[in-house]
């Protein structure tokens, strides 16, 4: 447990069950490492207000690599003094404000961390501070990953794209264990599945374990489905995937699960798939975004990016298409669009996937369209 003594620092124990509970539960976590670290990889959730810029960061391991851990240690109080030292101090003042049970935490739970808290300390305010820092709780995010990942038996949901699996796994989600792994990894898991900047991988993998370390928190109530004769495990549901979610490499862990496990098959007919394309990757571009024009580069540079299989002359035609169908986005009408997702999805990604799905050859738990697999799994729950 977490003492709230000024200064408290949460200590490890042979096998960090205590880091395992802080990463349960729900504290909120300030991080004070450099902008860069952050970015690479964080405790999920975490404020980033750095003791250190990335410049000022270098500056001191330049220092400490030609002159030593005092000299360095002299540089970083000069950099960070007078007005900066106060803005730093302040900023996290306010945070410790409103979130009161704040850990406050560097990499390794060292200099920086210890300096930040006891500036904070001598404000009079208390602020707990995490021993080993985002190291420890790193380690214990992967060593606990794939421990995690055998306690479920994963079940993919499938289906040739535009099927409507993640609205699917959305609705499962209120009676059901989900886990949505195109969310984690910020991509639909297609040439058009850019959603915005990806986590760094070692970050895609702290969201992957934490959200299977808090799952038995979120869903208390949740009945345990089981689809194969004889299992112990609590069935999760998951958007089958291929090895990569746009940049992310899935975990091997959670990968070689749900490969290994009978699939439920999502099928629905082309023009439903369509409609679901167009909304989703389209029309909805149109609604958010400020200059049209920039749906139409997006879907152009989609495109290009898989140019080399689908052929020169298909790319070309397709591109075509496209530009007419914005043209007459520009006055308010989206059907046009309707064309190429059609064509692109019969001669693009309907043979990559019955030639994937082939090749796997995975048992079929069952199959049909939304309403028929949401009424055979729920039928399985409890069994």
């Amino acid at each position: 447990m977490i003492d709230h003594n000024a200064d408290q620092e949460i200590g490890p124990n042979p096998e960090d069950q205590e880091m395992i509970q802080i990463l349960r539960s729900h504290f909120h976590y300030l991080d004070v490492r450099a902008p860069i670290e952050f970015a690479t990889g964080h405790i999920p959730g975490a404020i980033n207000s750095p003791i250190l810029q990335d410049e000022e960061r270098r500056i001191i391991g330049t220092e400490f690599k030609l002159n030593g851990r005092e000299s360095a240690i002299r540089t970083g109080e000069f950099l960070v003094s007078g007005a900066n030292k106060s803005q730093k101090i302040e900023a996290w003042r306010q945070q410790i404000q409103k979130y009161p049970e704040l850990v406050l935490y560097c990499y390794r739970g060292g200099l920086r961390s210890k300096f930040a808290c006891e500036w904070i300390t001598d404000l009079g305010i208390r602020v707990h501070r995490l021993e080993g820092g985002y190291k420890r709780a790193r380690n214990a995010l992967l060593q606990t990953l794939s421990l995690n990942a055998e306690k479920f038996q994963m079940i993919p949901l499938t289906g040739k794209t535009g099927t409507g699996k993640t609205d699917l796994l959305t609705e499962l989600a209120e009676r059901h264990l989900t886990l949505d792994l195109e969310r984690l990894a910020n991509h639909r898991g297609s040439a058009f599945g850019k959603l915005g900047p990806q986590p760094a991988q070692a970050q895609f993998e702290n969201l992957i374990a934490l959200a299977l370390l808090r799952i038995p928190q979120k869903h208390p109530g949740l009945e345990t489905i089981r689809f194969l004769n004889g299992t112990k495990k609590q069935t999760l549901i998951v958007e089958d995937e291929s090895r990569m979610i746009g940049g992310c490499t899935l975990p091997e862990s959670v990968f070689a699960n749900f490969r290994s496990q009978p699939v439920l098959l999502l099928e629905e007919p082309m023009d439903f798939r369509v409609q679901v394309i167009l909304e989703s990757y389209v029309v909805s571009k149109y609604k958010t975004l400020d200059n049209p024009d920039l749906v139409l580069q997006s879907l152009e540079e989609s495109l290009k990016s898989i140019v080399k299989k689908l052929g020169f002359q298909r790319f070309t035609e397709l591109s075509e298409r496209m530009k007419a169908a914005h043209g007459e986005s520009l006055k308010g009408e989206y059907n046009g669009h309707r064309n190429w997702i059609e064509v692109l999805l019969r001669e693009y990604y309907d043979p990559l996937y019955q030639k994937s799905f082939t090749k796997r050859n995975p048992r079929v738990l069952v199959a049909g369209n939304r309403t028929e697999l949401k009424e055979w799994i729920h039928s399985h729950a409890p069994i």
